[in-house]
C-alpha cells in the first residue's frame, strides 16, 4: 500500500507500485476504515495522526498494517480464533500503538 522509493542522484520522490491489485487495495482500505469507525481506540489513533498533519490515507495506512498483521496471525498454523476475540485483539494492538498501554489496563482494572 505504500509508495516505492524512486529517488536518484538528481530526483527525490516516490512512485506508485504497478504490481498491486487495485480491487484488493480498495477492499482493504474499506475494511480498515470500517474498523476505525467501530473502535474507539482506532478513532483516537486516527485523530492523533490527523492532528499531526497527515492526510486521510496516511493516517489510515498504519491501521491497515495492524489489521493485516492481525489477519496474518489468525492464519498461523495450529492457531484458532473465535470471531468474538478478533476485535479485542485489534483493540490491544491499537492501544499499544497509541502508547496508552498502561492507561488501558488501569481503566480495565477499575471497570472490573
Amino acid at each position: 500500500m505504500a509508495a516505492l522509493d524512486n529517488a536518484s542522484g538528481k530526483y527525490q520522490g516516490s512512485k506508485r507500485s504497478k504490481q498491486i491489485n487495485q480491487h484488493a487495495k480498495a477492499a482493504m482500505m474499506s475494511a480498515v476504515d470500517h474498523q476505525r469507525k467501530g473502535s474507539e481506540e482506532s478513532q483516537r489513533y486516527y485523530k492523533k495522526k490527523r492532528t499531526e498533519g497527515k492526510t486521510h490515507n496516511q493516517a489510515i495506512r498504519p491501521l491497515g498494517c495492524h489489521l493485516s498483521r492481525a489477519i496474518s496471525s489468525l492464519k498461523l498454523s495450529g492457531a484458532w480464533w473465535k470471531v468474538e476475540n478478533v476485535r479485542p485483539m485489534l483493540t490491544l494492538r491499537v492501544v499499544r500503538e497509541n502508547e496508552e498501554w498502561e492507561n488501558y489496563w488501569d481503566n480495565s482494572a477499575k471497570a472490573a
